[in-house]
């Protein structure tokens, strides 16, 4: 329930939803310097393998996201793997629509490159625990708004969609939490490893 499938969303929407998803992902690569590029490459495939492996839990199926973890690396570039990672789950794997990728790239995208911004101001001052906690709340705040813009968008056609995703996000909960510990202790071991230096790589381009 996470990507939306074909027939959903209608096409204006899905129309308008794909030029805005191609307008912010242009804007996320525009000044990309090619230091960054090894960076954004490894990150889309965290997005893109994570989300290729399903788990079953209950009446469906789960699969991680590691939005925080992008925003929290890559700041407000962090729009840019989603939107190349969407794409390659819906060709490749057939998870999601083809005329929704636009739709659901906003619902993951639009999170992490909002959660991304603010953490480009955050500031890990040396400190191992203080970057362990972005990267938990980083985690915890991309997965409310992704739940909060698939609910809304999801209202706006067929409430009766509520439940199930009422039903993806309870279900998503343990998966939630796992980000939370994994995101959280890489941002630390980058922070050690980085002689407390760690901060998204975006704050540089700002400086």
């Amino acid at each position: 329930m996470v990507h939306l499938a074909d027939g959903i969303v209608s096409m204006p929407v899905c129309v308008a939803a794909a030029v805005g998803a191609g307008g912010v992902t242009i804007a996320g690569l525009r000044g990309l310097a090619d230091r960054q590029v090894p960076q954004l490459a490894v990150m889309t495939a965290v997005f893109f393998v994570v989300g290729a492996v399903h788990v079953r839990i209950g009446p469906g199926s789960v699969h991680l996201l590691f939005t925080g973890l992008l925003a929290a690396v890559l700041g407000w570039r962090a729009i840019v793997p989603v939107a190349i990672g969407v794409v390659m789950h819906a060709i490749i794997l057939q998870h999601g629509g083809l005329t929704t990728i636009g739709v659901n790239t906003l619902i993951l995208g639009v999170p992490a490159l909002l959660i991304g911004a603010g953490a480009e101001r955050w500031r890990a001052g040396g400190s191992a625990h203080a970057a362990w906690l972005i990267g938990a709340s980083a985690t915890v705040m991309t997965y409310v708004l992704s739940t909060a813009l698939l609910v809304g968008i999801t209202s706006l056609f067929d409430r009766r969609l509520n439940i199930a995703v009422g039903t993806w996000a309870a279900m998503h909960l343990p998966v939630m939490l796992l980000e939370v510990v994994v995101t959280g202790s890489a941002l630390a071991y980058l922070s050690r490893t980085h002689q407390g230096a760690w901060r998204p790589c975006c704050v540089e381009d700002l400086s």
